[in-house]
């Protein structure tokens, strides 16, 4: 049976973009303006509202023909629920459906279809003047009470469905260029769509009282920062009125970011120019926001649905969409069971002030809580579990640092130190030329010398990533020091080392040698765990111990500026920025491949822990970094049953030391 390729046009008074496509569906307002299709070599055709539907598609439908499209999800939920109930379609089962979007991510190609289509370099294009006509008739021309009016003269519909059409064969065309989905990654796309499709619940009532009172110690906020300017700025927003007025009282910042004012707050002591720098610390942060996005995006049920984009990352990780999960902030040291219980119990009173009394600022403990907005429905229970270190853990085991899986199993068996009191206690002995053991390294010790070496160097991190990753954990060093406890890492991970130089120099062979498969080896010593490099159809492939393959499209070498300074040759790919979404050349190098090639082990192992997960009747949904989150009956399961089903590793990764920490809880929080 051949396959079908469609897209779909669609109008509604609702913001696709803020809510997500669940609630955007579930709107009455929304509704199709037309459905653009092809029949494998066929030619495209149309059906636009006031047609009967094509007996062709009833009959693929039925027959459970394959459907393939951009975005699958937009489309299988608008098929399922508006086209079947209000014009009598088939629903279609989400196992009949394909979707490009995921096979481009899964390539580390741009998502959008117009760039894919630039990126393959395919002759059919998106239709750039179709897409601003698209844009504007997917909104209502203007609306008057409940009178909505729509941009329907025929001639707009007309050219819609010739856009609609080029969507179509643009989308063929990049279908047939790129791989499609192993057998295990459409699971993982599958199992992606189920979790998304069951959302997390939302406690909607204390979202409503948490928007009260931040805006209300806003408010406050913005008054008393006008009384300190002397009403030079009127809001937080104002960053160039702020900066003027700091300007004006003798401190000349160049931006007044978060990063920025942390630091200023560090030296500055004048308590005029301290206040204005807390008020702006303040009311900058996205508590509000998220809040908003929260409310709008709750529907069927209180569940916010659609939060994670599959492949959303490169390595295969999830990326979150709209609410961002992924990157609330993340909670101040004293933030800790007691003090989230009290928040929620205090909120319903909507008194800025006594919350004001009690965190602190209302603003703060606002963002500290952000993740007990998500709850369990009446009922039920959360389960969240996290792999503790996994990165590091992952690194030692695939360099073969001997030392240091040890070191993981000794400490999980509770027979040995955490890994950041023997990282400092490792590094300190080597500065200072005598034994220094963990149990004499202390708290501060144990965050410079220990936990901030451990993220920032293990990908080839130099002094500025050390120094990064030392301010984001509130620690203080020279450069000389910086770089001092940098050669020490080094010193105590000889194999980490080695790797990232080995796995550079294959990756180079592989270029150098289109066809020929490569596997990473040292130059001497015990063999790596199993990673291969494959130059084929103009893709760098890099293939993982558990047969996962990573993509780089368009390898070539060239002359570039290592981030030490040193002109090389090295492996540049095409990829797509993860700040800018713009697709450019990179540069690889020896700690970059190791970091994706582990963060993309890191993703397999959740995954595998996820099935087992499903299996086990814990439905997940969300996951977050390295955790994830189910939500069962209340009287089902155990936190011990739970963590002894994630740290269960694939037999490929075998002797990888996993730790798992997971929690029980009514309201999402971070864990002890």
């Amino acid at each position: 049976m051949q396959e079908c390729h469609f897209d779909v046009e669609t109008r509604s008074t609702v913001d696709l973009r803020r809510t997500g496509a669940e609630v955007y569906f579930e709107h009455p307002s929304t509704d199709f303006w037309c459905f653009a299709y092809v029949f494998g070599d066929g030619m495209p055709q149309a059906w636009w509202r006031g047609l009967p539907m094509p007996e062709d598609i009833q009959d693929h439908i039925a027959e459970g023909g394959l459907l393939v499209s951009h975005n699958a999800t937009f489309e299988w939920l608008g098929i399922n629920k508006i086209l079947a109930p209000r014009y009598g379609w088939p629903t279609i089962k989400f196992d009949q459906m394909e979707c490009t979007a995921a096979m481009a991510a899964a390539l580390a190609l741009p998502r959008p279809l117009d760039q894919v289509g630039a990126a393959l370099g395919l002759d059919v294009r998106k239709d750039e003047a179709g897409k601003k006509l698209m844009m504007m008739m997917s909104k209502p021309r203007r609306i008057e009470g409940p009178n909505i009016s729509w941009w329907d003269e025929q001639i707009k519909l007309d050219r819609l469905v010739d856009y609609c059409v080029v969507d179509v064969l643009t989308e063929r065309e990049a279908h047939r260029k790129m791989k499609p989905l192993s057998p295990n990654e459409r699971r993982v796309w599958q199992l992606d769509h189920v979790i998304n499709q069951r959302g997390v619940h939302v406690d909607l009532k204390s979202v409503r009282h948490a928007k009260v009172v931040v805006d209300k110690s806003m408010n406050d906020l913005q008054k008393e920062l006008q009384i300190l300017t002397d009403f030079t700025a009127t809001t937080v927003g104002e960053v160039k009125r702020i900066g003027d007025w700091l300007r004006g009282q003798g401190l000349d910042m160049d931006s007044l970011d978060k990063r920025a004012v942390k630091d200023a707050l560090a030296v500055i002591h004048d308590p005029k120019l301290r206040r204005v720098l807390e008020i702006r610390q303040e009311g900058s942060k996205s508590s509000n926001a998220k809040l908003e996005r929260f409310e709008e995006g709750v529907g069927e049920g209180g569940r916010i649905r659609g939060l994670l984009m599959y492949h959303g990352a490169g390595t295969g990780r999830w990326t979150g969409m709209r609410l961002q999960p992924h990157n609330f902030p993340r909670p101040t040291p004293e933030w800790d069971a007691e003090a989230h219980a009290m928040y929620f119990d205090l909120l319903p009173k909507r008194d800025n002030k006594l919350l004001d009394m009690v965190f602190g600022s209302t603003v703060t403990a606002t963002s500290n809580a952000l993740k007990g907005f998500i709850t369990a429905e009446p009922g039920s229970i959360l389960y969240a579990g996290d792999f503790s270190n996994i990165e590091g853990r992952v690194l030692a085991w695939l360099a073969g640092e001997k030392w240091k899986v040890r070191a993981f199993e000794a400490f999980d068996r509770g027979e040995g130190p955490d890994i950041y009191k023997m990282t400092a206690a490792g590094i300190l002995s080597l500065m200072r030329g005598t034994n220094v053991t963990p149990a004499d390294v202390t708290k501060h010790e144990r965050q410079g010398y220990g936990k901030v070496p451990e993220l920032a160097c293990g990908y080839q991190g130099g002094v500025v990533a050390f120094q990064t990753m030392a301010k984001n954990y509130d620690v203080t060093f020279t450069d000389e020091a910086a770089d001092t406890i940098k050669t020490a890492w080094r010193q105590r991970h000889p194999r980490t080392k080695t790797l990232w130089y080995d796995v550079e120099r294959t990756a180079a062979h592989a270029v150098h040698n289109p066809g020929q498969i490569f596997r990473v080896e040292p130059l001497e010593g015990d063999p790596y765990q199993r990673i291969e490099f494959l130059v084929k159809s103009n893709i760098l492939w890099c293939r993982l111990p558990g047969g996962r393959v990573l993509a780089y499209m368009d390898p070539k070498i060239r002359e570039v500026l290592a981030p030490w300074g040193e002109k090389k040759d090295a492996v540049t790919y095409m990829g797509v920025d993860s700040v800018t979404r713009r697709w450019m050349r990179f540069a690889g190098y020896g700690g970059l491949w190791v970091e994706n090639i582990v963060q993309a082990v890191a993703r397999d192992v959740m995954v595998f822990a996820m099935f087992r997960l499903e299996a086990a009747n814990y439905p997940i949904v969300l996951t977050v970094h390295d955790e994830i989150l189910s939500e069962t009956p209340e009287d089902f399961g155990s936190v011990e049953e739970f963590e002894d089903i994630m740290r269960i590793v694939p037999p490929c990764y075998a002797g990888l030391p996993v730790a798992v920490d997971a929690h029980r809880f009514f309201r999402y929080q971070k864990g002890d």
